[in-house]
């Protein structure tokens, strides 16, 4: 396997363990607070934003969509940014990526 090759696998597997660690934490979410419950909600969710509109709405109605769109559009924008500039794509990926494994040890061991 040549190196261009490696470096898009190696960029993919990353996209989607991202992919994949969001979607645990939207599951940890939804599985485990009641978001009608206000004291629950802030002391689970660290997110403020979460938390403001899981509050106003009283369900996850909003909450849903908006971090699914949220890691959506991580996801375009690293890609956008690999195809402009390999290298700083890669690193921009490993960011996110390293962040996101930071948040699966927390949600798993926290």
């Amino acid at each position: 396997m040549d190196s261009k090759n490696g470096r898009n696998l190696s960029i993919a597997c990353m996209l989607l363990i991202i992919c994949l660690i969001s979607a645990i934490d939207l599951f940890l979410a939804i599985w485990l607070i009641d978001p009608s419950n206000e004291l629950t909600l802030r002391l689970t969710e660290k997110n403020p934003v979460i938390v403001k509109m899981a509050l106003i709405t009283g369900d996850w109605s909003v909450v849903i969509p908006c971090k699914i769109f949220g890691t959506l559009l991580s996801v375009m924008t690293i890609i956008m940014i690999y195809r402009k500039n390999k290298k700083k794509g890669f690193f921009v990926c490993l960011g996110v990526f390293m962040f996101q494994i930071l948040l699966l040890l927390y949600l798993v061991f926290g």
